[in-house]
């Protein structure tokens, strides 16, 4: 958008602002929101953002932590809203900032900005954007990974005893060449991980 609302100006809330749902067009994939702390010390903070329709729009990005500290200075972060074009929406979308205005006493202000971003089916959906089902119910694509590579590991390795534990007692290796051997294959592996 090429308007600016100003929602917290010299450390005044514009309520009136906030109760404004904002359209985002189906051109625009990011929204920007510049902040300072003018409390003379980085006030923390807490970010959430509610898209209750991931087939159409998948879950959002920002280029900021979900928590941390609100900057002395004025800095700009970023809101991706990238419809994946599989379906035609408008998308409710909420973007909740809690600021913690004295951890001592628990003194926190919220803000709810509220969005509609207006998503087009495309006749060449976004191929990148992952299964909207798949993000709903995995927690990190990593953790599959991991657990295949540490479960084809142990899947070696009782290979290897099993076939040492079939051999006599005097053709077995003894444990020094069992540990030579398991550090050459480890060294192997971690070339490819």
């Amino acid at each position: 958008l090429s308007a600016e609302i100003y929602y917290i100006r010299e450390g005044q809330v514009n309520a009136y602002a906030l109760h404004f749902t904002v359209p985002v067009p189906a051109h625009l994939e990011e929204i920007s929101f510049s902040w300072q702390s003018l409390a003379d010390r980085p006030l923390p903070y807490r970010i959430h953002i509610d898209a209750p329709d991931p087939e159409a729009l998948p879950k959002p990005s920002m280029n900021i932590s979900t928590q941390g500290e609100i900057p002395e200075h004025i800095e700009t972060f970023a809101i991706g809203l990238r419809c994946s074009g599989i379906v035609s929406a408008e998308v409710e979308v909420t973007i909740t900032i809690e600021i913690t205005l004295d951890p001592l006493t628990g003194n926190t202000t919220e803000l709810l900005f509220r969005r509609k971003k207006i998503c087009l089916m495309s006749e060449h959906p976004d191929v990148n954007q992952p299964d909207p089902y798949l993000l709903e119910n995995a927690s990190n694509g990593q953790n599959g990974l991991i657990t295949i590579i540490i479960g084809g590991i142990l899947a070696i390795l009782f290979a290897i005893m099993a076939y040492c534990w079939t051999m006599m007692p005097m053709e077995r290796p003894s444990f020094e060449q069992l540990q030579i051997c398991l550090q050459d294959f480890y060294a192997q592996l971690t070339r490819y991980v």
